[in-house]
């Protein structure tokens, strides 16, 4: 653990400190406009560089956050990560802390204009469904909650006299879902910041890049809550067979039926579950998805028309 704290640590750093370079700013403005497939105005490139850095930074510092934590609990908690879970925690925390980090600068600032020209606010108020695919929106929310719930579950297990509470407060679980419980909230708010900011343009070219830049954010949102629920469900199983194996162990009783179906479908349930869910996620939340704000609210002639919406 204190190897992947260490090196969680320096890309953070190393990431904040890229997103200084113009030719890395650049890089993540054009991946964008391939996505959305457009390019970019001369105007609007110093803006796009600008806020494309600014969630870089934060994103770093999130990771960097991510290492911090893991490296206090490595030399004063000294979990054992190799017991349950250890793997798919630890690349779920800096991926739920730089998501978190994320979603509190668009909370802060969620679309910040700077210039002295004259620029008209947009008419009509854009919803979630505009920028992303319903389906990628219900099957990601519906992966957060249950896996919320599920995670709430397995600590309510160890209540019981069949499942050892202390294996299970010393594993993943509870930082898992702690973690899950604070993206999912922030993200709510950043989501909500997102949409209701004004979106002053000089012109429809200029509000059509907001559009594509509020698309690619809540894209990376959505994406890092999906993944952080899918880990999070990952080591449900080997936890609650590691707190029933532990409490078989001391008191060499098997518990009854309800545990042993509370094993399988954590077995074999949760990972059909989630294969499933990670093939459609690969499909749905594909960059070329980006482009879904452009069907719904521009004409057809490639981003430069008004929305019909």
């Amino acid at each position: 653990m204190l190897i992947w704290a260490g090196f969680l640590v320096l890309l953070g750093l190393g990431t904040a400190v890229l997103s200084w370079s113009s030719k890395y700013r650049r890089y993540s403005v054009r991946s964008i406009a391939r996505d959305v497939g457009d390019t970019v105005p001369d105007g609007n490139q110093a803006v796009l560089e600008e806020r494309v850095a600014r969630q870089t930074r934060a994103m770093a510092l999130g990771v960097v956050t991510a290492g911090v934590v893991l490296l206090l609990a490595a030399l004063f908690w000294k979990p054992d990560v190799d017991a349950v879970g250890g793997p798919f925690h630890l690349l779920a925390l800096p991926v739920a802390f730089s998501a978190i980090a994320l979603a509190i600068v668009e909370i802060w600032s969620p679309n910040a204009v700077r210039g002295s020209a004259t620029r008209t606010a947009r008419t009509s108020v854009p919803v979630l469904k505009d920028y992303l695919p319903r389906f990628v929106i219900v099957l990601t929310w519906s992966l957060g909650i249950f896996s919320c719930v599920t995670l709430a579950g397995v600590l309510l297990l160890g209540q019981t006299r069949w499942f050892d509470e202390a294996v299970i407060l010393d594993g993943p679980v509870p930082v898992l879902g702690g973690a899950l419980t604070i993206l999912a909230v922030l993200t709510v708010f950043a989501v909500r910041q997102i949409l209701n900011a004004p979106q002053p343009a000089r012109d429809e070219r200029e509000l059509y890049w907001q559009d594509a830049m509020r698309a690619a954010t809540l894209f990376l949102l959505h994406a890092a809550l999906a993944m952080v629920a899918i880990l999070a469900l990952v080591v449900v199983a080997e936890t609650l067979d590691a707190a029933a194996s532990a409490v078989a162990m001391t008191s060499g009783q098997v518990g009854p039926a309800w545990t042993g179906v509370v094993l399988v479908s954590a077995y074999v349930l949760l990972p059909v579950m989630i294969l499933v869910s990670v093939g459609l996620l690969i499909v749905t939340l594909s960059p070329g998805q980006r482009g879904h704000f452009r069907r719904r609210l521009w004409t057809s002639d490639g981003g430069h028309g008004r929305a019909s919406a």
